[in-house]
């Protein structure tokens, strides 16, 4: 992790930042995950180790931390909610994704993205 660099850099925020970006492009996730808690108090950060996690084959991980973002009210923008449904259609629950779908701001709606997203995630769907 960052045990090499000098203590008085630890709590750099743009050091922190740059280590948390580099971990998630390594695929480091434990590593991004240790300093995220320095770094995710903003949309981006949690978006990105999202983003990360989605790739990671690893979508519950993402809707745990969108629900975390939202405890600590920190509104999604369109990106986080395009990373959570593509996390929904991934895990293919009709309860999540259903939960989810009706947090999404009606202007996102309008977003082609977000609409062939949604359109994915209720294909996946299993009905049961």
């Amino acid at each position: 992790m960052l045990t090499n660099l000098p203590n008085r850099y630890r709590d750099n925020l743009h050091i922190l930042t740059c280590a948390f970006d580099v971990f998630i492009k390594c695929n480091d996730l434990s590593s991004a995950e240790k300093i995220f808690s320095k770094v995710g108090n903003n949309t981006l950060s949690y978006g990105n180790l999202m983003t990360a996690y989605n790739k990671n084959n690893q979508p519950a991980k993402t809707i745990n931390l969108y629900k975390q973002m939202k405890s600590v009210g920190i509104e999604p923008d369109s990106i986080v909610s395009l990373v959570v449904i593509n996390a929904c259609a991934a895990l293919g629950i009709f309860s999540i994704s259903q939960l989810i779908s009706e947090q999404i701001p009606k202007s996102f709606i309008q977003n082609s993205y977000i609409k062939n997203a949604l359109i994915d995630m209720w294909v996946r769907i299993e009905f049961s």
